[in-house]
């Protein structure tokens, strides 16, 4: 059963990253929702601190409105969360290759994670109200990196204890 997962679980994430890169940005927006559950707007006055720009827009709560920010955040959160499960899953998939090393196949799936990265970014480009982001691309990998860096310390440090 742990095979199949190492093989299902990244097919599954492909597939849901490309599902929802498929969504316009008004269709995947859940600003609605998260005002209709956030009613009293938790966290506004330590949320309000927050302000930078990102890809030469300015995010801010000012800038954007407390449910719009939120909205945002969640959404750079999850597609650094979901790279990096996938990248980890790659990575683990590639250390069941006997020619690979470890140090071979972290490489293998952090490039593959940014070369997949980048090419969701494309296929945003064609999707109405989203565009492509070096940025974004720069996020997403860099979730692959922390994933998959975390795992080969892990294995290694477990591998010198024995």
């Amino acid at each position: 059963m742990k095979n199949k997962l190492l093989i299902i679980v990244p097919v599954v994430l492909v597939l849901l990253i490309g599902l929802w890169s498929s969504f316009s940005y008004d269709r995947a927006n859940v600003s609605d929702l998260l005002e209709r559950a956030l009613p009293h707007r938790p966290g506004y006055t330590l949320l309000d601190n927050i302000s930078f720009t990102w890809a030469g827009t300015k995010v801010s709560i000012y800038d954007m409105g407390y449910y719009r920010f939120l909205d945002w955040m969640i959404r750079k959160i999850t597609f650094f969360l979901l790279f990096g499960v996938f990248g980890l899953f790659l990575f683990l998939n590639f250390r069941r290759i006997k020619e690979f090393s470890e140090f071979a196949a972290a490489f293998y799936a952090i490039f593959a994670t940014a070369v997949y990265s980048n090419l969701d970014e494309i296929h945003q480009h064609f999707v109405d109200g989203r565009d492509m982001s070096l940025t974004d691309t720069v996020l997403k990998s860099t979730g692959a990196l922390l994933f998959i860096t975390i795992a080969f310390l892990v294995l290694r440090k477990r591998r010198l204890q024995m």
